[in-house]
């Protein structure tokens, strides 16, 4: 025959009196943790806490059956020969001299400029851009690569890069201003123009040629100014036997006739 048990004499045991004394010095403790659990359950993290209890002890229990561990290992072992090929680019990357290099970059400027050029990483992003990019022939691309790269040695050899550390940045940014400024215009095919009239290799070399001859006239009349006598109207009558003199006045003659006639035509 079985005893009934009093609840209430049970309860007030010396030793459950104790455990309830425990349980209501916990109360706050209860009630800050019951709060945060309803909070939880009423932004959905409950349900993903508990989600992610399953898929743990799915991935134990895979783990236990040793799936999950093969899987690494057979992945581990067809991507190796990968990771050899990018391990000397790792070490570049964790080399004492890269680490320095982007410990000097100043990343906010890096942040500011990514953030400029939004807008261009959106347009090479478009579906336009895609598209074009679809249609490129990968081939020649990849070819003409290959006939560039003694050019790409020498941008970046040591000689090239000394230089191009010593390029005043301000003042290439100003000029690319100065030639957006001109585009907006209409006068830099204006300028493209002129550069076409100088690359005649005749004109050039006429050029070179004038500006040679007219520099040692010109260095010979400086020295001679001292010794200058002024000229009367006789001497002017005099000064076409010169042979000198009517060479040069024969010269600007025939320029003035050539020009005559390109002004005419």
């Amino acid at each position: 025959m079985s005893v009934t048990v009093d609840p209430l004499e049970e309860l007030l045991k010396p030793e459950n009196l104790s455990k309830l004394s425990k349980i209501v010095e916990a109360f706050p403790t209860i009630e800050k943790i019951t709060d945060k659990v309803v909070e939880m359950d009423k932004k959905g993290q409950i349900d993903f806490m508990l989600s992610l209890v399953d898929q743990t002890i799915s991935l134990l229990d895979a783990v236990q059956k040793a799936d999950l561990v093969n899987a690494i290992i057979s992945f581990g072992m067809d991507q190796l020969p990968k990771i050899q090929a990018i391990w000397p680019i790792i070490e570049k990357l964790t080399s004492e001299r890269t680490l320095n290099i982007l410990q000097s970059i100043d990343w906010d400027a890096a942040f500011n400029a990514i953030e400029a050029l939004t807008p261009v990483m959106k347009q090479l992003t478009s579906e336009r851009t895609v598209k074009l990019i679809q249609q490129l022939d990968v081939a020649s691309m990849l070819n003409a690569m290959e006939a560039m790269m003694p050019v790409f040695k020498k941008l970046t050899d040591e000689k090239t890069v000394k230089t191009l550390s010593q390029i005043d940045i301000n003042s290439l940014i100003s000029m690319m201003n100065k030639l957006a400024e001109l585009q907006k215009s209409g006068n830099l095919d204006k300028l493209i123009q002129l550069l076409d009239i100088m690359a005649d290799p005749q004109f050039v070399n006429g050029l070179i040629l004038v500006m040679d001859k007219f520099s040692k006239a010109f260095k010979a009349w400086i020295n001679n100014i001292p010794n200058v006598r002024p000229v009367g109207t006789m001497g002017l009558l005099r000064i076409g036997s010169d042979k000198d003199v009517s060479y040069a006045i024969g010269l600007m003659l025939e320029l003035a006739k050539e020009v005559g006639k390109t002004f005419k035509s």
